[in-house]
């Protein structure tokens, strides 16, 4: 564990937030594209690359569908963003949180080939979840994109890839602007590399359309089943129309956890509903 120690200790030492946040760096993906040369382009290891964007429900889709495709036999990686409690929720090796000794390891490794490059907290954790992901030999990688999508670090990633768009929603209009340049933003991981583009927006497809490298493919249906429609269609690009398999529908915390009345001291709720509802996701 010492390893993991050490790369905390210098994760600690870099940019907490978003350079787009905190103003301090200029919007590139650069230092990720230059880190990943450096490390002998592990982006490149997999068979697929699975990019998921949008305002909401991309946590979701990332992990139904590494869940999925773990059921059904394929060896596969997955990161996502925030973490609860420490970056290693971040990165999802099949059904288990990566290896603590082997991000100590990664996260050092890439301390070593940084030198002038200096990457954010999120670009250091995501670089390090790709290289956990080739180590493991994992034949998929999915990773959700943070924040955007153009100049989200997650669009560095090279090679072939499907990428999925769930939607444009009311959030983070602050950084990326109006509703248009949102969708803009967004559709930029419909990208050279795409092989398959996919989205359930209804509202924006015109600029979609406008801003993708390819066509774009809308998935239909009731709202509630979306992110379901969607994985399995990823699902079945990658399994091919042969391979049977069922779609495993999992729980993120705090995305609509209910907690019963009996889990808590309801004194200082005397009316009112007898279940809690944490909301930690976009929803409002």
């Amino acid at each position: 564990m010492e390893s993991f120690q050490q790369a905390q200790d210098w994760l600690e030492t870099l940019e907490p937030k978003w350079g787009v946040l905190s103003g301090k760096q200029k919007l590139s993906l650069e230092v990720v594209r230059e880190l990943l040369s450096l490390l002998g382009d592990p982006d490149k290891f997999f068979k697929y690359r699975v990019i998921v964007g949008g305002t909401a429900g991309k946590g979701t889709v990332a992990r139904k569908l590494c869940a999925t495709l773990h059921e059904a036999g394929v060896k596969v990686g997955c990161l996502t963003s925030p973490h609860l409690q420490t970056p290693l929720e971040r990165i999802k090796i099949g059904d288990h949180l990566v290896d603590p000794a082997l991000f100590g390891r990664c996260l050092l490794e890439i301390k070593a080939v940084s030198q002038d490059l200096v990457p954010t907290q999120y670009e250091a954790i995501l670089l390090a979840g790709v290289l956990c992901c080739q180590k493991e030999a994992c034949e998929v990688l999915i990773a959700e994109v943070g924040l955007g999508g153009e100049f989200d670090g997650v669009n560095a990633l090279r090679g072939p890839r499907i990428a999925a768009v769930t939607f444009i929603g009311d959030d983070h209009r602050d950084i990326l602007g109006d509703f248009p340049q949102m969708a803009r933003t967004k559709a930029k991981i419909f990208n050279e590399d795409s092989r398959l583009n996919l989205s359930y927006e209804k509202v924006y497809k015109d600029i979609f359309n406008q801003t993708a490298v390819g066509s774009v493919e809308y998935i239909k249906g009731v709202p509630t089943n979306l992110s379901s429609k969607l994985v399995k269609r990823i699902a079945r690009e990658i399994l091919g129309a042969e391979r049977s398999f069922e779609v495993v529908h999992v729980k993120l915390p705090a995305r609509w956890e209910k907690i019963p009345e009996d889990k808590y001291q309801n004194a200082y709720l005397t009316a009112g509903p007898s279940t809690l509802i944490l909301d930690g996701s976009h929803s409002r």
